[in-house]
């Protein structure tokens, strides 16, 4: 079962100026008690037979890079591991996304519209395997491709939000994807986020259903839906802070986390 990604959806479309180069840091930590099999909730206990839970640390990077005033790439890379009580662990190289976008409209520049990126997206799967209960991830390259939308409604309010699909090799399901947000800047330094994101892969297997298999982790009909908050602190002009806590609503053969809770520093340079 697939943890809730460090760097997942929910890219900016507000894009970085030509020759600005961002680097990024991010911890992030999950834990759970529970988790969604099919469409049924169990705590870890059925699962293992102990009075334990889910515990899920991952730490990334990602280099962002404004090559014209329309057009950035980015990259994101990091480490993870995942403990399911004493029943099974793994730890490893989570996957690699490369990707760039394209502005298509800008809201500066044209009057009346909102700023439009499209992006695209590579895959590479990670140093681990994917089918087990302690899996890093789907264990597959693939591709993406989102449409990123987004409007300044004054200074201190925006809105953006991403949708997206992914397809991967492997007989991993495709996956189609959305990311809403609202911005509220209190100061020049300070502001907070709310958000809603989904995730819902196609197919129609269940985990412990007809066909499956622990060789089929990564073919499960797998659904997870979150709801975020987060906190930006910028303490200098090219660096920042956010702070940002996450909390799974509804899901489909996925961990069910209570907790998601992750830190990110960010510094730009010319």
């Amino acid at each position: 079962m697939m943890p809730f990604s460090a760097i997942a959806e929910g890219t900016s479309p507000w894009l970085p100026a030509p020759g600005q180069f961002t680097l990024g840091i991010n911890h992030t930590q999950q834990t759970a008690k529970e988790s969604i099999i099919g469409d049924k909730e169990l705590s870890v206990w059925a699962i293992t037979g102990a009075a334990e839970e889910y515990k899920s640390t991952t730490n990334t990077v990602q280099f962002t890079y404004g090559l014209l005033d329309s057009l950035s790439f980015d990259l994101a890379a990091g480490q993870a591991k995942v403990e399911v009580g004493s029943a099974d662990s793994s730890s490893g190289r989570i996957d690699t996304v490369i990707g760039g976008n394209w502005r298509v409209l800008d809201e500066y520049i044209s009057s009346g519209v909102p700023t439009l990126t499209l992006r695209a997206a590579a895959i590479l799967k990670g140093n681990y395997e994917g089918a087990r209960l302690a899996g890093l991830g789907k264990a597959a390259n693939g591709l993406e491709v989102a449409a990123i939308v987004g409007k300044q409604i004054s200074p201190m309010f925006s809105l953006w939000g991403e949708i997206g699909v992914q397809n991967r090799d492997n007989s991993v399901p495709n996956a189609t994807f959305y990311d809403i947000n609202a911005g509220l800047a209190f100061t020049r330094e300070l502001s907070a986020s709310i958000g809603v994101s989904n995730k819902k892969y196609s197919g129609d297997l269940d985990i412990g259903g007809a066909g499956f298999s622990p060789s089929r982790f990564p073919e499960v009909k797998e659904e997870r839906s979150l709801i975020k908050l987060g906190l930006n602190y910028s303490f200098a002009e090219n660096q920042g802070l956010s702070l940002n806590f996450a909390k799974i609503t509804a899901g489909r053969n996925t961990v069910k986390d209570d907790r998601i809770i992750s830190i990110s520093y960010a510094y730009g340079f010319n």
